[in-house]
């Protein structure tokens, strides 16, 4: 994350947190974890939260953990979503970081990025970021069931994806924010979403469909050419580049488009092929190994993606969709390569 979305998310947080001597809040153990043992992540909630919407919430982990593998050590904190929850979830959480890292000080309790409508993912790491701290994954999850009937299963797996994208990027290699954001395709300034999360949305909504939401990945890619809703269509016109879109660009189509472009790309290859474009960016950096995995450069992909969507009816599009969602629960029933182990 970079430091700029770090320090908006942060505005977003009414107090900051700091220890508490309450034991009640302390001996507070309201957690799940999964029924797989290879699946390691524990799941820390507000306990106001019913059973069967944190069971939805530890299944949609699961099925993420069993698609792409388990990234470890990770923890999930996820609030009602209210500011009064919210607040006793961020003391929960750094009364337990406080007690299980040494190295964790008081004044980082300001950051844990937990709060009202808030989804994201944490990498703490020592390297120009906290000294000498433990190195983990964090999700943070604001329940949005209610909002969204694939809400728990998507936001789960388009956060878990962020924390797989993540994993990939060796900090020995990567030292600072500025290479790591560049190398996963969000610039230098961190300040282009169409690739990260792009990709993480495209996966949310993916195994969204996957665990039984029905065209959950037709839907969302709908929203954002539906001129009643995201209305993102209208931003692409013959001079359109993908790094023309920000996280402040309107209806998040940061989002919706790199959603798109993300499809489109798979559509040309699958989604086996472009996971393992994570494997070599130690190797090679974002930029050199799309082009090795892809065979087009990346400024090629940009034409080659407003090009496509300029000269595609909906119609068009939507087939394009259909044929990624067909084509790999082809290979899935064939058993030929499966994406990941288990499906």
């Amino acid at each position: 994350m970079s430091q700029s979305l770090f320090a908006i998310l942060l505005n977003t947080i009414i107090s900051a947190t700091s220890v508490t001597n309450d034991t009640y809040l302390i001996k507070q153990a309201d957690f799940l974890t999964s029924q797989n043992p290879n699946c390691e992540a524990v799941l820390y909630h507000s306990p106001e939260i019913d059973t069967p919407i944190l069971q939805e919430y530890i299944e949609a982990y699961t099925f993420s953990c069993e698609y792409f593998d388990d990234i470890q050590p990770m923890e999930i904190w996820l609030t009602a979503n209210n500011e009064s929850a919210a607040a006793q979830l961020r003391q929960r959480w750094c009364d337990h970081r406080l007690r299980t890292d040494s190295s964790f000080r008081e004044s980082y309790c300001r950051d844990s990025q937990i709060g009202v409508y808030l989804n994201n993912y944490v990498h703490w790491y020592s390297v120009d970021w906290r000294p000498g701290i433990d190195e983990h994954h964090q999700v943070n999850l604001a329940d949005q069931h209610t909002l969204e009937s694939d809400g728990a299963e998507s936001t789960m797996a388009h956060e878990f994806f962020h924390a797989y994208q993540y994993s990939h990027l060796d900090l020995n290699i990567y030292q600072t924010w500025e290479s790591r954001d560049l190398n996963m395709g969000r610039s230098e300034d961190a300040s282009k979403p169409w690739h990260s999360e792009g990709s993480a949305s495209f996966f949310g909504s993916y195994l969204a469909e996957r665990m039984g939401s029905e065209d959950a990945l037709r839907h969302y890619l709908a929203y954002y050419i539906d001129p009643n809703g995201g209305n993102c269509q209208d931003l692409i016109n013959e001079a359109f580049s993908l790094w023309d879109l920000g996280f402040d660009t309107r209806n998040n189509c940061g989002y919706g488009l790199g959603a798109w472009a993300i499809t489109f790309l798979i559509s040309k290859h699958s989604i086996d092929d472009y996971l393992a474009f994570y494997d070599d960016l130690n190797p090679y950096g974002f930029f050199e190994a799309w082009s090795k995995n892809f065979g087009r450069t990346v400024d090629d992909f940009d034409v080659d993606f407003r090009e496509w969507f300029l000269s595609t009816s909906e119609e068009v599009k939507f087939e394009t969709v259909s044929g990624v969602i067909d084509r790999e629960r082809e290979r899935w029933a064939s058993n030929k390569k499966a994406p990941r182990k288990g499906l």
